[in-house]
């Protein structure tokens, strides 16, 4: 059971994100706009890994505002240096469509509940 295993403190959101703060950071806080370059893991209820920054040795660079609704809110809980993971419903990540990649495969299946673990790396220039 991973909620067991990880012995989470997990609290929620009106919006239905659950959030686990790991590390608050000590760095800027987060706000919608900002780049961001961070690494994550996307993992399905089952512990299954299906995406991983940490893996290609390649952080994400983006903007709060253009991600899924989860992230967008759950990185504002943080500041840059932090690391928080998110158990995000369909309705706040990928929802009825779930996300297709390359036209034809499906990361992610449709109406799909994820577990992110987000590490925010820096804070870039707008």
């Amino acid at each position: 059971n991973l909620a067991l295993d990880s012995l989470w403190n997990i609290q929620q959101l009106e919006s239905g994100l659950f959030y686990d703060i790991l590390r608050k950071g000590d760095g800027q806080s987060i706000a919608w706009g900002d780049r961001l370059r961070m690494h994550y893991e996307g993992k399905f209820l089952d512990n299954t890994t299906f995406d991983s920054s940490y893996k290609r040795e390649n952080p994400l660079e983006f903007y709060v505002g253009n991600v899924i609704d989860g992230w967008n809110e759950g990185l504002e809980l943080i500041n840059v240096g932090g690391k928080v993971r998110l158990l995000v419903p369909s309705h706040l990540g990928y929802g009825e469509k779930g996300l297709i990649i390359a036209g034809r495969d499906t990361l992610v299946p449709p109406n799909e509940v994820l577990i992110f673990t987000i590490e925010v790396l820096d804070k870039l220039r707008k």
